[in-house]
């Protein structure tokens, strides 16, 4: 951390210009950000998928994840991603935490 920075739990896709061109809004932690984010760009999606980085699992960062998924009002699904299997990694951390933030029927879980 450099001087006048400061550590954000959330860091929502900056690339985005026009958010409600977004049918997919993927929350993601950790490196496998940067896997998404070239695979997003080899499948031409760069307008039409947004990257959100959850930096900070504990405690939930509830209110700056509500402020991210509002942006992305006409997406149509929302999806967490990891790199581990269900049965490890943040899943069963996320899913019940995010399913109260996100609208009815708008969600669902990826694993790789």
């Amino acid at each position: 951390m450099g001087p006048g920075t400061s550590f954000q739990p959330v860091l929502g896709d900056s690339t985005i210009e026009d958010t409600s061109q977004v049918e997919k809004v993927v929350f993601v932690s950790g490196k496998f950000y940067y896997d998404l984010v070239k695979e997003r760009e080899q499948r031409g999606m760069k307008d039409r998928m947004a990257l959100v980085r959850i930096e900070e699992l504990s405690p939930f960062p509830k209110n700056e994840l509500k402020k991210e998924i509002e942006k992305y009002q006409q997406a149509s699904e929302f999806v967490w991603c990891q790199e581990e299997p269900q049965n490890a990694g943040a899943y069963a951390f996320m899913s019940p935490r995010l399913n109260q933030l996100i609208p009815e029927g708008k969600v669902s879980f990826l694993v790789k």
